[in-house]
Parts: C-alpha cells; sequence; structure tokens
C-alpha cells in the first residue's frame, strides 16, 4: 500500500535523530522560505506578522518546514502540523538587518547623491560620484542573485530525499532575479 503510514523511529525520544520520513508517501509537504536577505527590515517584520495569519488559515495536519534565508539559508524548524510550533517559530524571528541590501530592493542606492550636494560639485566629480553608486548598487545585487540562486539549490537538493511534491512558499519583499535575466542576455 503506497499510503502506509511511515516508518517509525526504533529510539524515538528527547535528543534523538533519525531520517526515516515521518509523513506518508505521496503527501505534499509545504516549505516556507522567510528572505530576510532581499528584505529591508522594516518589511520583514510584516512578513512575520503575515505569517502569523498565515499559518492560521492552513488546514489541519498538513507538514510545514520553515527555513530563513541570510547570508544563507537556515531550517528554522523541520515538518511538522503542529500549528502552535510553527507559529512559535516565527514569532521568534526578530528580523536581521540584511547583509547585502546596501541597496533599497528596486536596486536604487539607499543613500544617492543629493540634488544639491551634486550642483555644488564639479559636474565630472558628481558624474564620478553616481558610476560609482551605479556600480556599487550592480555588485551588491549580482550578490545577492548569487546567495539567493544557491540557497534556493541547496534547498532543492535538501528536498530531493523527500519523495512526492514539495510546496514552496517564498515570502520576499523582492526577487532579484529580473536583473540576472537582463545580465545573461547581455553576455
Amino acid at each position: 500500500d503506497s499510503l502506509a503510514a511511515p516508518a517509525q523511529s526504533p529510539a524515538a525520544g528527547v535528543n534523538v535523530v533519525d531520517n526515516l520520513p515521518h509523513f506518508k508517501p505521496g503527501r505534499a509537504l509545504n516549505v516556507i522560505l522567510m528572505d530576510a536577505l532581499n528584505t529591508s527590515r522594516v518589511n520583514q517584520m510584516s512578513m512575520r506578522q503575515a505569517m502569523i495569519k498565515f499559518l492560521e488559515t492552513l488546514p489541519a495536519n498538513e507538514p510545514i518546514a520553515v527555513y530563513l534565508l541570510g547570508d544563507k539559508i537556515r531550517l528554522l524548524q523541520d515538518f511538522t502540523t503542529d500549528p502552535a510550533v510553527l507559529k512559535d517559530v516565527v514569532r521568534s524571528f526578530k528580523g536581521k538587518n540584511s547583509p547585502l541590501l546596501a541597496v533599497s530592493a528596486d536596486g536604487s542606492p539607499i543613500a544617492p547623491i543629493l540634488p544639491g550636494v551634486a550642483q555644488s560639485l564639479p559636474p565630472q566629480m558628481a558624474g564620478q560620484i553616481r558610476a560609482f553608486q551605479d556600480q556599487m548598487t550592480a555588485d551588491v545585487t549580482d550578490q545577492r542573485v548569487q546567495v539567493t540562486l544557491g540557497a534556493l539549490n541547496s534547498l532543492s537538493r535538501t528536498l530531493s530525499g523527500y519523495p512526492g511534491r514539495k510546496n514552496l512558499i517564498w515570502i520576499s519583499e523582492t526577487f532579484p532575479f529580473d536583473v540576472m535575466l537582463t545580465s545573461a542576455t547581455a553576455r
């Protein structure tokens, strides 16, 4: 029977870890990815509140895991069907500054050269400052794309060990892939 109950751990107990599947095969597994790399700290708080509301609407007995994307991907909660555990994990997330959001999520510099300051500088110097900021913005965005793609690849490798379908719910302020597609076509 393909829907038989999963294997039971022979040594189930506190501080005991096994790699046996704990959910019936063929059942969709849900993964929530909270993206702190591509989301400003202010919007991370909104993300947390929206996540708590979202978790209240999910049907019972749905296996859900929660991951956090920051400078690398981290498992916050392995698959569980207990909504209280999931809410506690999300509530405990206080947000963190992204190491690669020196630019706003839309790609514009956070501290652009002020128009009044730009007018007081020689035109060549103001142009050089703008060119430097544009290059810095492009470099940081490229880094965000690389870290994000690496994390998604790592997550897919991790989840490939679980049989059946997986649903990824990725919560982010921005998805930096349009820049990547533009860069790839320009080469």
